[in-house]
């Protein structure tokens, strides 16, 4: 399993980068930006993204549509889930139109980032 952490926060990314590993996580590629986890998952074989909503230059639901929809994209149908500091009913909406698998509301405890990836996981499987 190869996921890919698109979030501009460290402490973030290194957070969920160590409940992954908690879990035997091994492959595990990190971006600051939209615009840079786009590359990354354009130059790399990815089967989970777990992106963040607000970052700087390309937010999340940018990179989102280009992983959906660029000929460049590797994968289209790649499970997708949403970091977010915001739960509303329209962002929600929203970002389920543009293909997000699934959301994660910060802060947020290990364990419900865990169940998330798993039933984004699981789902993707079906």
């Amino acid at each position: 399993l190869t996921v890919l952490i698109a979030d501009d926060n460290r402490h973030t990314r290194k957070l969920v980068r160590t409940v992954l590993s908690s879990v035997g996580v091994r492959h595990i590629l990190e971006a600051e930006d939209g615009q840079e986890a786009f590359h990354v998952f354009c130059h790399n074989p990815v089967d989970l993204v777990i992106t963040d909503w607000e970052m700087a230059r390309v937010d999340g639901l940018t990179f989102v549509n280009l992983v959906r929809k660029s000929r460049q994209s590797r994968r289209q149908d790649v499970p997708i889930l949403m970091l977010t500091g915001h739960g509303q009913v329209d962002r929600v909406k929203l970002a389920r139109e543009a293909g997000v698998d699934g959301f994660v509301v910060k802060p947020f405890a290990p364990k419900t980032l865990l169940e998330r990836v798993v039933s984004v996981a699981r789902d993707a499987s079906a």
